[in-house]
């Protein structure tokens, strides 16, 4: 959903924190992600810090996995290793749910923080028949349009994309995403963030409609478009220390999930460990792809 990006990360003073070198960051885990007017569901924190030591991290991980895995099977370096997927359902007014993910992927932090391979993390994806869609970055004049203004190409770590999906073939969901990247130590983080300044935009607008398909197979929507808000979240890449070139990725993501999507029965939650493992299995091979990874 969002082109690629060339990105200044290589330059940032590796002392600072994720708080300070990305304020979109630092704004959703200090208010969390807003579900509704009034209304705010917090994201979980990343497992390890920026400034994590060694026996800190492979502790910490050692403690996620268990009794599941053992942290040598956990970090098996192979594109089907296992993950851990924590679902939570958060009901009320504004149905929501909190996803977290953990899983090793194998790849060079410095040289996903120079190109453009960061971009592609947040989407990185296997052919999938439950979800399925595109999209492209706004350009500068549709944002300064707005009044939204970037900063220069070579300072620019920060990105708008608009595109539209489709969602266990019951729903369409088009919205605009910004999303923003920095590194710290040992870490890269890029957070994300469905734009509430696009919620009724006449060319960009965040919303969703149902689907049905039709005497003919083809899937038709089935009524109006009706408003979408309410998605946020963050990946963070750290660098470990054992075994050589591994990576813990940590996708946490909080969203809305209205009633109207499935009438309020479960479907999403049936079809979220296979849809995110297959998302799991794309980004390891998107990580391996940088060429000290191979």
């Amino acid at each position: 959903m969002i082109s690629s990006l060339i990105l200044a990360l290589a330059t940032l003073t590796t002392g600072q924190s994720h708080e300070t070198n990305n304020p979109l960051y630092a704004r959703l885990r200090d208010e969390g992600v807003q579900i509704s007017p009034g209304k705010a569901i917090s994201l979980t924190p990343p497992l390890l810090s920026a400034g994590a030591d060694a026996t800190a991290a492979k502790a910490a991980i050692g403690e996620l996995v268990k009794p599941s895995y053992s942290f040598q099977q956990f970090s098996r370096k192979s594109a089907v290793a296992p993950q851990i997927l924590h679902v939570e359902l958060l009901d009320g007014e504004a149905p929501a749910r909190r996803v977290d993910v953990y899983f090793i992927a194998y790849g060079s932090l410095d040289e996903l923080a120079q190109g453009d391979v960061p971009s592609r993390l947040l989407h990185a994806e296997e052919p999938n028949e439950d979800v399925g869609g595109q999209g492209s970055a706004l350009d500068e004049a549709a944002l300064a349009a707005r009044g939204i203004e970037l900063p220069p190409k070579d300072e620019r770590r920060e990105e708008f994309a608009h595109g539209s999906f489709t969602l266990l073939k019951k729903v369409e969901i088009e919205g605009t995403v910004r999303s923003a990247w920095s590194r710290a130590g040992k870490s890269l983080v890029a957070a994300l963030e469905l734009d509430p300044r696009f919620a009724r935009d006449a060319d960009f607008p965040n919303r969703w409609r149902a689907l049905e398909r039709d005497a003919a197979g083809r899937l038709e929507p089935t009524g109006d478009w009706q408003p979408y808000g309410g998605v946020g979240g963050y990946v963070q890449l750290t660098e470990l220390s054992e075994p050589p070139g591994a990576l813990l990725a940590e996708w946490h993501l909080v969203f809305s999930e209205p009633h109207g999507w499935f009438d309020g029965a479960n479907l999403l939650g049936s079809k979220l460990p296979a849809i995110v493992q297959d998302r799991v299995r794309a980004t390891r091979r998107e990580l391996a792809q940088t060429p000290s990874a191979r």
